[in-house]
């Protein structure tokens, strides 16, 4: 059989042969989904200089390195999150990624303050499941200036100088849940709200928001206070 030609493999990605030429010898910068077309195509026809192309794209990545800090590994949510984050970093196709996984066990405010600003000292960017509390925002602070961008996850946070929030719209949630009871009751009550702590804006936002949709839409309900 004959082995596949670089105009093979440019013909079947859909680029020109010198987009081939400059991934295979990298005599100038190559759009790195194109790059990464072409070492799919590679692959996929069996072209013999497929691991050369591999080196070269792997050789040009910047390493990052990504700091997460959850709560406690024997829950299984969390135990689901680290795996699907490890497998977000080291699968993103524009780095080297790499994982640095911390499970908390204690959640004060101080412990989770100073593991971020011991992690802040050996990755790119954070990732925190966290109270809102000033010492957290201090910490965000901290790591900022050491030039290494903080982001929420799962529950919001305050703090000014936070990168991003990556989570779930909370205010949205809490008025589905309103929703839910309203139209899945079979007739008016009163109805109590779990919050685990109001420190973590998901459930302070979440409470809000479901009040705010039961004093609204479901006047035969009434939402007990603790």
């Amino acid at each position: 059989m004959k082995r596949p030609t670089i105009a093979d493999l440019a013909r079947t990605a859909g680029v020109s042969i010198s987009t081939v030429d400059r991934v295979l010898n990298g005599r100038d910068p190559v759009r790195p989904d194109k790059a990464e077309k072409v070492l799919a195509t590679a692959r996929a026809i069996g072209f013999h200089a497929e691991q050369a192309i591999r080196q070269r794209l792997t050789e040009e990545k910047p390493a990052r390195t990504f700091g997460f800090l959850l709560q406690r590994e024997t829950g299984a949510f969390y135990r689901a999150v680290a795996a699907a984050l490890k497998h977000a970093v080291e699968a993103a196709p524009m780095i080297r990624g790499r994982v640095r996984i911390e499970f908390l066990e204690e959640l004060t405010p101080a412990v989770v303050a100073d593991r971020m600003g011991a992690l802040a000292k050996t990755v790119d960017a954070i990732g925190v499941v966290a109270a809102d509390h000033p010492r957290i925002a201090q910490a965000i602070e901290q790591a900022s200036v050491r030039g290494v961008p903080a982001i929420a996850l799962i529950s919001d946070l305050t703090a000014p100088a936070r990168a991003g929030y990556v989570g779930l719209d909370n205010w949205k949630v809490g008025r589905t849940a309103g929703w839910a009871v309203a139209h899945m009751a079979r007739a008016g009550g009163r109805v109590a709200i779990l919050v685990g702590s109001h420190r973590y804006l998901c459930q302070d936002v979440a409470e809000m928001s479901f009040r705010s949709y039961m004093r609204e839409h479901a006047p035969g309900f009434g939402v007990m206070e603790w």
